[in-house]
Parts: C-alpha cells; structure tokens; sequence
C-alpha cells in the first residue's frame, strides 16, 4: 500500500513538470524558425536555414529537411566531444 502510494505521487510530480514545461529545456528542443539572436550573429541565409537546437552556446543550425532526432543527437554528441574541454 506504501509503495502504491509513493508511485502515485511520483506519476503526479512528472505529470505536473511536464505540465508546465520545466521538463522540457529550450536546449532540448528542436526551435524553428531560428532565433533572431542566433541569424543576426551568423548572417544566416533564412531562406535555406529553417531549425536550431542549442548544444550550450553552440547552436546546431539546419535546413528544414533534416529530422529533428538528427539534430537532438547531433547536440548530444557535440556536447559529449566538449565535455572535459572549458577552454572552447
């Protein structure tokens, strides 16, 4: 009955963060079109440049053809090459 107890609130807890987006990081997510910030800085060409995914402060820029999970492990690796390197 315990652990009944306990699961339900965990299941409630996930529920609520997920809920509100804290789950849910910026960084995380494939954002399109692409931020101002991120086009003004690189002079993208908007016309061919359609998605973002942050990897820190290093955006992942793509066309619109490329998957979003293509771009979201492309982050994972960049971040996993930099991860013992502070000085980049």
């Amino acid at each position: 009955m315990k652990n009944k107890k306990y699961s339900i609130l965990l299941i409630a807890c996930i529920t609520l963060l997920l809920g509100n987006g804290y789950a849910k990081s910026p960084a995380n997510q494939v954002q399109s079109p692409i931020p101002n910030s991120v086009i003004k800085f690189f002079s993208l060409d908007t016309t061919f440049y359609k998605k973002c995914v942050m990897a820190d402060v290093l955006p992942i820029i793509s066309s619109s053809k490329v998957p979003d999970e293509a771009l979201l492990q492309a982050r994972k690796i960049i971040l996993r090459m930099c991860q013992y390197r502070h000085d980049i």
